[in-house]
């Protein structure tokens, strides 16, 4: 059985939320429709649920290879096949993509950069998003620590018996 953390929700948490409307959203938009708990260790981040089987994801259509139509998709999961990567002896961020992804093409149909060797507007587009991803993430592990500083995160256990 594994411990969670569950969000005690108060006047403290909603008056954060108000007072930064961009985190309310970024932590609420998921809940609708999908179920969030908190890691249980440090550092406390709010995770998405998405299947109760190993492996599985109940929020993907029938084929299983795209998020269902109305599911809200985590930005974490928007900004495949990119990635920002912290070069920590430069102190710079850099755009990764995944080249086995099939994102680029077979023959580089969406190419990264033109002919002069400058960003493409999916590399720029990529690098924006990749931009905000992170700054979301900063904001939300923020949000988190103040939380669990303020002991609004309690443990909390489920378990849940599914049968073959």
């Amino acid at each position: 059985m594994r411990k969670q953390h569950c969000l005690t929700i108060s006047a403290w948490v909603r008056r954060q939320c108000e007072r930064d409307p961009a985190e309310y959203c970024r932590v609420r938009c998921g809940c609708p429709s999908l179920p969030l708990v908190f890691s249980n260790s440090a550092p406390f981040l709010p995770v998405a649920i998405t299947g109760l089987r190993t492996g599985t994801n109940a929020f993907l259509d029938a084929d299983g290879k795209r998020w269902a139509r109305g599911c809200y998709v985590p930005a974490y999961v928007r900004r495949y096949p990119f990635i920002l990567m912290e070069n920590t002896e430069q102190q710079q961020f850099i755009l990764c993509v995944d080249e086995e992804s099939g994102f680029l093409g077979e023959d580089g149909e969406r190419r990264l950069f033109d002919d002069d060797a400058k960003p493409t507007e999916i590399t720029n587009q990529a690098l924006e998003f990749c931009r905000a991803y992170h700054a979301q993430f900063e904001a939300t592990q923020n949000f988190v620590e103040e939380l669990s500083e303020r002991d609004l995160l309690t443990d909390n256990s489920t378990e849940i018996r599914l049968c073959r």
